[in-house]
């Protein structure tokens, strides 16, 4: 590929552009972020952390009415559920309560969230990168993704979370092709 004199910081930059992960090794903007598909990533650790939200989970036994009106007061989509030992036994959502609801109408009342809770539950590492996240939650179409440390529950990354990052990533590249424009025409 053709080089231009455009320095930043003394780094060349191809004619057709670099893409942003690019621009800021270029110019010295590492962050806490993995290489992933030839890009940077930021870790689902990180994220949690800029969250600063606390863990809410349920138990097997509690009742469905119970946990709807966690799930409103505490304006969230999913619930993990835990064994009395703390072990990740299953994730109960609005969906799951929706579906019942549909089906057994008057008698979700009486249920319980063992009753309704998916068993099989796709889960993260906290060290996994956001995009691996992302393509694990689409594969497996899931809304809400508990994540591990080791066999310890450490947070829940939700879909919000995703585009939140999402977000920033997008205001971050724009901000880094910005002032790589203006480096190259302040030279």
């Amino acid at each position: 590929m053709p080089q231009t004199a455009a320095a930043i910081k003394g780094a060349l930059i191809p004619r057709g552009g670099l893409h942003s992960d690019q621009l800021r090794r270029q110019i010295g903007l590492r962050g806490r972020k993995r290489r992933i598909d030839g890009r940077l990533s930021m870790r689902v650790a990180d994220v949690l952390k800029s969250n600063r939200q606390s863990l809410a989970t349920c138990i097997p036994e509690e009742s469905i009415a119970s946990i709807c009106t966690r799930l409103s007061a505490l304006n969230i989509g999913a619930f993990p559920v835990c064994d009395a030992h703390g072990a990740l036994v299953g994730i109960i959502s609005e969906r799951d309560v929706v579906r019942a609801f549909a089906k057994d109408g008057a008698r979700l009342v009486d249920m319980h969230v063992r009753d309704l809770m998916t068993r099989e539950v796709a889960t993260c590492p906290q060290d996994m990168t956001m995009v691996e996240a992302e393509r694990l939650m689409h594969k497996h179409r899931v809304r809400h993704l508990p994540v591990m440390d080791g066999a310890k529950l450490v947070g829940m990354l939700s879909i919000r979370d995703v585009m939140v990052w999402r977000q920033q990533e997008a205001r971050d590249e724009a901000n880094v092709l910005r002032d790589a424009m203006i480096a190259v025409r302040n030279r």
